[in-house]
């Protein structure tokens, strides 16, 4: 669980900031192919390193493709997650 002792400071803003974000220039989430880490393509490995360092936890917050987990161990983890939130 996340705490407010938790966020890193660069994530944080004053409550009386008033500013808005500009979405457009927001850096697109990295899809990371696992077919290619596999095969050792230095630029997705690359990706999965910004991933990491930049936007933290991958797994929780980006598209993951060719990964070889079958359709039905994903429904079931998405079902087990969207009980959590219950």
């Amino acid at each position: 669980m996340t705490t407010p002792e938790c966020v890193p400071e660069r994530y944080k803003q004053d409550n009386n900031d008033n500013q808005t974000a500009n979405f457009a220039l927001l850096p697109s989430i990295p899809v990371i192919d696992f077919a290619l880490l596999n095969n050792g393509d230095a630029e997705e490995l690359n990706k999965l390193d910004f991933a990491c360092k930049e936007w933290g936890f991958f797994l929780a917050c980006f598209p993951i493709v060719n990964h070889g987990a079958a359709a039905e161990v994903l429904s079931n983890v998405k079902a087990a997650v969207a009980a959590v939130d219950e």
